[in-house]
C-alpha cells in the first residue's frame, strides 16, 4: 500500500491520499533504515541510495510513499532508499530486478504496559508471538488471515485461560483506524518493530 509504484499503477488503498487521515491520530509509522541495529538496516539501499528514515504516517496523517529510484524518477522525486533485489525467502542478486520495500518498519509507542492494556479490556483476545502465515497477506488489499498458537482469553482486565490455536483475520488498512491503545513496549518481528497493541476490528476463531 505505500509502494510509489503500486500508487502509480493504481494498486494501492492509499493512491491520492497524502495529507489526509489514514489512521487513528497517535499512530505514527515511520520506515527507518538508520536504526541501529534493525533488521533492514545498510548504508545504501540495492540500487545504492542511501537509506534514510522516511516518516509515513504522522498522526494518523498519511505523509510520504516509499520509492525506488525508478518510481521515484516518473514524478521527479529522489528515492527513498527503498530499493530491494531480494526475493522471499531469499537472498539479494544482481539478477533479480528491484522493488520498492521497507527497511525497518517502525511503529510509534503509546503509554502503559501490556498488563495495563489488559486492564482496560473486559473481554478479549491477546494474541502473543509472531504469526503464521503473515508473510502470504495481501499487501495490496490489506486483507490478512493468521494462524496463532499463542492465544489467550481477557475477561474483566484479566488473562484467565489459554484458547486452542486460533485464526485471526481482518484487513490491515481498517485496523489501523480501529487501533483503541498502544503500548510502550517495542519488540521486533524481522523488519516490524511495533508495541503492543489493542485494536477492534480483528476476527479471531478456533
Amino acid at each position: 500500500g505505500i509502494s510509489a509504484l503500486n500508487v502509480q499503477e493504481n494498486r494501492s488503498v492509499y493512491k491520492d491520499k497524502i495529507g489526509e487521515q489514514v489512521a487513528e491520530d497517535y499512530i505514527t509509522v515511520i520506515d527507518d533504515g538508520t536504526l541501529e541495529n534493525g533488521f533492514g538496516t545498510s548504508a545504501v539501499d540495492d540500487e545504492g541510495c542511501p537509506r534514510q528514515k522516511t516518516p509515513i504516517i504522522e498522526r494518523g496523517v498519511l505523509r510520504n510513499y516509499l520509492y525506488d529510484n525508478y518510481s521515484a524518477k516518473r514524478e521527479g522525486k529522489e528515492s527513498t532508499g527503498n530499493a530491494s533485489r531480494q526475493r522471499l525467502f531469499g537472498t539479494p542478486s544482481y539478477a533479480n530486478q528491484p522493488s520498492i520495500k521497507p527497511s525497518n518498519l517502525l511503529i510509534m509507542p503509546g503509554k502503559g504496559n501490556l498488563n495495563e492494556l489488559i486492564g482496560e479490556i473486559k473481554e478479549g483476545i491477546l494474541v502473543k508471538g509472531s504469526l503464521i502465515g503473515a508473510l502470504h497477506s495481501n499487501v495490496l488489499t490489506g486483507d490478512f488471515s493468521v494462524t496463532s498458537n499463542n492465544t489467550f482469553k481477557i475477561e474483566n482486565g484479566e488473562v484467565s485461560y489459554p484458547l486452542k490455536p486460533c485464526t485471526v483475520a481482518g484487513n490491515l488498512y481498517e485496523a489501523l483506524n480501529s487501533v483503541l491503545a498502544l503500548g510502550n513496549d517495542l519488540r521486533s518481528f524481522g523488519n516490524i518493530i511495533c508495541p503492543s497493541i489493542i485494536v477492534k476490528r480483528i476476527v479471531v476463531s478456533t
